[in-house]
């Protein structure tokens, strides 16, 4: 995964972009893992890789969404 989104920061950087944000997913059935600290390191690596290309980035916390 880390090498495939080394890629993505070069293209963006390469095209003039300077930001980036994604946002978290969350589900009952994997909501150990989406609290854990290995979730957290990832994102922590992910958003050291941004800082390296001189990128801003940042997460957006998605909502449950409830069906009908």
């Amino acid at each position: 995964m880390l090498p495939d989104w080394d890629l993505v920061l070069e293209w963006m950087v390469a095209n003039r972009q300077n930001e980036v944000e994604w946002v978290l997913l969350r589900a009952d059935s994997w909501d150990d893992f989406a609290v854990s600290p290995q979730r957290q390191d990832r994102l922590r690596e992910l958003t050291n890789r941004c800082h390296s290309y001189g990128m801003a980035c940042g997460v957006v916390r998605g909502h449950r969404s409830r069906e009908w």
